[in-house]
């Protein structure tokens, strides 16, 4: 008895369905069975189908698998009737964006506005930094908070990786 596992192939989040599972075999009288959850086996409640072979999302999706050889006298080899399992991860995309420093106010205090506008924006944690001062602020979509520190307007950003894409930094003077 043979039993080829199923492939695996790691991806990258691109807006698209990917194939991540290519199907396994069982050779001299074995079937190969599937499930999408780790459970006693049983031919009624696995699949001979893969549960998935396409996915779309950020994140690691594990397949199980089982040689049902039906022919005892073929019942042999190495891991014969033990539940297998493979794992794939599509990664966080890539996105990048840009920084900008608009209404610089100067006194005592300088007030900067500072939008952070990166490509496929989905909100997320923007920690900022301005020369002489950093500060961490939650902002909304449109991507804008305002901080107030002393010191020369540079602004370094860094935008947190947040649903199907990775963070990235930002600077702008």
């Amino acid at each position: 008895m043979t039993i080829t596992a199923p492939t695996k192939t790691d991806r990258t989040y691109n807006g698209s369905a990917q194939t991540i599972f290519a199907a396994g075999s069982c050779t001299t009288g074995g079937t190969m069975y599937y499930s999408d959850t780790n459970k006693t086996f049983s031919t009624s409640t696995w699949s001979t189908s893969l549960p998935y072979t396409q996915k779309t999302d950020y994140g690691t999706y594990t397949i199980y698998y089982y040689c049902y050889v039906s022919d005892t006298a073929n019942n042999t080899g190495s891991n014969i009737n033990a539940i297998k399992s493979v794992s794939a991860t599509i990664n966080r995309g890539t996105r990048s964006g840009a920084v900008s420093c608009n209404n610089v106010t100067y006194g005592s205090t300088i007030t900067a506005t500072v939008s952070v506008n990166p490509t496929n924006w989905t909100g997320g944690t923007v920690t900022w930094g301005i020369t002489n001062g950093t500060g961490t602020a939650t902002i909304n979509s449109s991507g804008v908070v305002t901080p107030t520190k002393v010191g020369t307007v540079t602004v370094t950003a860094t935008v947190g990786a947040s649903g199907n894409y990775a963070g990235y930094t930002a600077t702008s003077k």
